[in-house]
């Protein structure tokens, strides 16, 4: 990885050229966590406009299943990536430090609007856990990145 990407524009186009080049099998757990993630959003953002999501089932005659269906594809490339990047961060010794981890925190303060405490209160061992992923997996494409950027 590094300089053959230098022509991608973006870090999403980079995760995926990264990814695309790589082979690796998803495990179910994963995929099925990828899924429920998606999921998750999809009614935050569907209560956020004022819809229940029973509500909206209910009103369109579609099923949460088929919700889940249609975000399968989605679920399948984010496990990918998440599992090549990780490998990545492994290999180049990327840890999560606590500033990393408090930028994301508020970062979330603030999608959310609450107050930063209030998101460490709500927040599990799992979530946590999820945060650190997500940190490290910044690290790798910003590595990726400069790696791929033309040197002067």
């Amino acid at each position: 990885y590094g300089k053959d990407f230098a022509w991608i524009p973006s870090l999403d186009m980079l995760a995926d050229a990264v990814v695309a080049n790589s082979e690796v099998t998803v495990p179910d757990e994963l995929l099925e966590q990828e899924v429920e993630d998606l999921m998750n959003r999809w009614k935050t953002a569907l209560t956020r406009q004022g819809i229940e999501p029973a509500a909206y089932f209910q009103a369109t005659g579609i099923s949460e299943d088929q919700i889940k269906a249609q975000y399968y594809d989605q679920a399948m490339t984010r496990a990918k990536s998440r599992l090549v990047l990780e490998a990545i961060a492994e290999k180049e010794h990327l840890e999560a430090t606590k500033p990393a981890i408090d930028m994301y925190l508020g970062e979330m303060s603030i999608e959310y609007g609450l107050p930063i405490e209030e998101v460490r209160k709500a927040l599990t061992e799992k979530h946590m856990d999820a945060i650190e992923s997500d940190v490290r997996i910044r690290k790798v494409l910003q590595l990726l990145k400069a790696k791929a950027s033309p040197q002067d």
